[in-house]
């Protein structure tokens, strides 16, 4: 039985670590506190093939992503 690889990613910025390491398989967290680092970051995850969500639907600074 594989068990699923998992990441978190503080300060992430637009995704630069978190987007490879979800393109692996694994569970990523991200947060950072900028917002618009963290939409870039979503926007490429979703670029990628890598979905992501917010955690909280109230993208303010520290909002967490999972991709």
């Amino acid at each position: 039985m594989s068990v699923p690889a998992s990441a978190s990613s503080v300060a992430a910025g637009s995704g630069n670590a978190a987007i490879p390491a979800a393109m692996t398989g694994a569970e990523v967290v991200a947060t950072d506190l900028t917002p618009e680092l963290s939409e870039a970051g979503r926007r490429d995850a979703d670029r990628h093939g890598t979905r992501s969500h917010s955690e909280s639907g109230s993208r303010k600074p520290g909002d967490k992503v999972r991709l």
